[in-house]
């Protein structure tokens, strides 16, 4: 699974998704790119969702919340596709490496 998280009110997704990785990762990304932007729907609800890239990680260590409990394992590129495919499969991170591969980031 992919660092994830809520945009704070005076964020951008890109600063929410720098925000969001240093804290549950510990890494400080030096660029953070816009992937996309699009509307979900669950059933009954609906919001909006962002997948955003970073590179040029520097460990800074993790600030996780209280209720997060987070180990950080670091895949090849090369395998990272099929670990998001294996159970258990997050539809967020699946779409979030088919972007960064299409887009050439991967």
């Amino acid at each position: 699974e992919l660092p994830a998280g809520i945009v704070e009110d005076d964020e951008s997704y890109a600063e929410a998704g720098a925000r969001e990785l240093r804290e549950e990762t510990g890494f400080d990304p030096d660029s953070v790119t816009m992937l996309e932007d699009f509307w979900v729907a669950t059933g009954a609800m609906r919001h909006e969702r962002a997948i955003v890239f970073a590179e040029g990680l520097t460990s800074v260590g993790a600030n996780l919340d209280e209720n997060e409990f987070l180990s950080v394992t670091q895949v090849p590129v090369e395998e990272a596709l099929s670990r998001a495919r294996a159970d258990p499969a997050n539809d967020a991170t699946i779409q979030a490496l088919l972007l960064a591969h299409e887009d050439g980031f991967l």
